[in-house]
């Protein structure tokens, strides 16, 4: 029986049996978007498939594809901190009273040499066919978990998280990779517009905290650095295509640079919960006697 039509008592019971229905319809409604939050939250954790021909095993089972130029060796050879103090171009001292330890002052040519470099790659890639972008260096945490910068449950975040006065939940990019993915949030594509290829220019923020061991002195292992990101949206059939196209792209920048190099296709334990494949570049540096990567 509708309200509308009933009188005294039975419409008074009507009207309260709906106050109970909104109550109860009300309730599960929050329940159902609390499961929902948790499972997305869990969702989320669900790492990436992995490419049929990756490495099984740690660090050390990463399989070398290719190698450029010879390793220099030899007694007296400078590394990058003699060479730095011989030219200028690197203040360490001041930057830990600034900033703190794994900081760094680029300066004098040291700091034109970085802006060169960026500019140099920046244009290598957008006569490829690439779209030039700065990003912002401040993100949504929302969008880096999305792109599955988490960390696995036994190593600490690697992600600097800001407080906001507005409730805002924000963080440092870790990679122009992540503002990179933000321009295509929340959008989708025809077929016929991929693939999408973007170059950015960014600066890199990291924790480096637990599971790297003696942190090195010097521009390694460096809690901000500047990075050139390629990334590109495609289809799921383009997708190893283009990531050939821009390992090819990288390794002509490492060569006109005269740099000697190495590929490396990194095993399943370096991966990281969002990747399928990497492809990891270590230069030589003579003044270490190692590879590192760049």
């Amino acid at each position: 029986m509708a309200v509308k039509t009933a009188k005294g008592q039975e419409k008074q019971d009507l009207i309260e049996r709906g106050k109970r229905i909104k109550i109860k319809a009300k309730a599960y409604e929050d329940d159902l978007k609390e499961i929902e939050t948790e499972l997305l939250t869990k969702g989320l954790m669900i790492p990436n498939t992995t490419h049929p021909d990756v490495p099984i095993g740690p660090e050390e089972n990463a399989r070398v594809l290719k190698t450029v130029g010879t390793p220099r060796t030899g007694n007296n050879l400078k590394d990058h901190l003699q060479i730095t103090a011989d030219l200028n171009l690197l203040d360490l001292e001041q930057a830990a009273v600034t900033s703190g330890s794994s900081f760094y002052y680029l300066q004098g040519m040291g700091a034109f040499l970085e802006l060169a470099l960026i500019n140099y790659a920046m244009h290598k890639a957008v006569s490829k066919g690439f779209f030039g972008v700065l990003t912002p260096d401040i993100v949504r945490t929302s969008v880096a978990y999305g792109c599955g910068f988490q960390p696995r449950s036994d190593e600490n975040s690697q992600i600097y998280h800001i407080q906001s006065n507005n409730g805002s939940q924000l963080c440092l990019a870790g990679t122009a990779e992540i503002p990179l993915a933000g321009k295509f949030a929340e959008k989708t594509f025809k077929e016929a517009q991929l693939p999408q290829k973007l170059v950015g220019f960014g600066h890199a923020f990291r924790t480096e905290d637990g599971g790297r061991g003696v942190e090195p002195k010097g521009l390694y292992r460096v809690h901000q650095f500047s990075k050139v990101e390629f990334f590109a949206v495609t289809t799921a059939e383009q997708s190893e295509e283009m990531m050939e196209e821009i390992r090819s792209i990288q390794e002509d920048i490492f060569s006109e640079l005269g740099l000697c190099f190495r590929v490396l296709d990194m095993p399943t334990e370096e991966l990281g919960a969002s990747a399928y494949r990497k492809y990891d570049i270590e230069a030589w540096m003579p003044g270490r006697n190692s590879w590192g990567e760049v």
